[in-house]
């Protein structure tokens, strides 16, 4: 079944058990394919080596990593950071710095991504403790319209809301501004509940 969308084709994909993904992936053209909910493992071979992964969802949802490692006594690690493809440009959505002394299982923050888009996942070296030691990345994906819509910085990128209907997002680094955009289907009152969730 391919399913058309404003961002490209989706391609349905299904989950698989740990996979060891092979070297080569070091640019967004060579980036390994993953499944929406899925384990893999990887190594940064040195210093300079960077890992790409590919995902491109069937429907509208939330798209949740955990990356995980072996302990480490050491404050270098990885980068990670998530981007989305649209109009012929990488979007940066967030980053996330991963200590070896961090807990060996750390959730990024998560990304509400849209059906049929391309979003992209780049592992790099943070200092240099991180060469040679295995990483796993485990990505969850739930289907829903109820999570906000990245890249939504913009009024014209809005995540459009249904009333009476509870929406979740997340500020995914410093930078990061999310609108919604709620059509009245008449005249009343609109009531607003905004709840943080830790």
């Amino acid at each position: 079944m391919v399913i058309g969308s404003i961002c490209g084709v989706a391609i349905p994909v299904y989950a698989k058990e740990e996979t060891k993904i092979i070297d080569g992936n070091d640019s967004y053209d060579t980036a390994t394919y993953l499944d929406v909910n899925g384990n893999y493992s990887e190594v940064l071979s040195d210093s300079d080596d960077v890992d790409f992964y590919k995902l491109i969802p069937d429907s509208n949802g939330k798209l949740s990593i955990n990356f995980g490692h072996a302990y480490g006594d050491s404050s270098h690690g990885w980068k990670v950071t998530i981007y989305k493809y649209q109009d012929g440009e990488y979007i940066e959505l967030s980053d996330t710095v991963i200590k070896l002394e961090d807990n060996e299982k750390v959730e990024l923050p998560f990304v509400g991504v849209q059906q049929g888009c391309e979003y992209y996942i780049k592992v790099q070296n943070y200092n240099w403790d991180a060469v040679n030691k295995v990483y796993t990345i485990k990505t969850t994906f739930i289907r829903s319209e109820q999570y906000e819509r990245e890249e939504n910085d913009s009024y014209n990128k809005a995540t459009e809301m249904k009333l009476n209907s509870p929406y979740t997002g997340t500020l995914n680094n410093n930078n990061d501004i999310d609108i919604y955009k709620i059509n009245a289907t008449g005249n009343g009152k609109i009531e607003l509940t905004f709840i943080m969730v830790s």
